[in-house]
């Protein structure tokens, strides 16, 4: 939800904000997570989205440096993993932890 004070810092900051939809945003989290392995919250891929965006209607030119400080991590809000992901969620107790492992993937061993 944007509101009035943040649409004022955005228009005394920035030269613009735009709307980016969820698939682009769910897309590059899922991109990031699979080819980097760094686990980022879906609003922090929303910077990246936001460049994709840009560089299809040409505001961004592909020659261009564009750098995202992606701060958000995804554990503040583990509900946003992909559906298809099929990774476990664990407790945050080793013991418990094991054995979801364990019933998971068939064995416990982490080597």
């Amino acid at each position: 939800m944007i509101t009035p004070k943040i649409l004022a810092a955005v228009r005394s900051n920035y030269d613009r904000a735009i709307k980016i939809p969820e698939a682009p945003m769910r897309r590059r989290y899922e991109t990031i997570a699979q080819k980097e392995g760094v686990f980022i919250e879906v609003s922090s891929a929303s910077a990246l989205a936001a460049v994709e965006t840009r560089k299809k209607n040409g505001e961004i030119k592909i020659d261009e440096t564009v750098v995202n400080n992606l701060k958000a991590t995804g554990l503040s809000d583990l509900a946003t993993r992909p559906a298809q992901d099929p990774s476990p969620l664990v407790p945050a107790d080793l013991d418990r932890a094991l054995e979801a492992v364990q019933a998971h993937y068939g064995h416990a061993d982490p080597t």
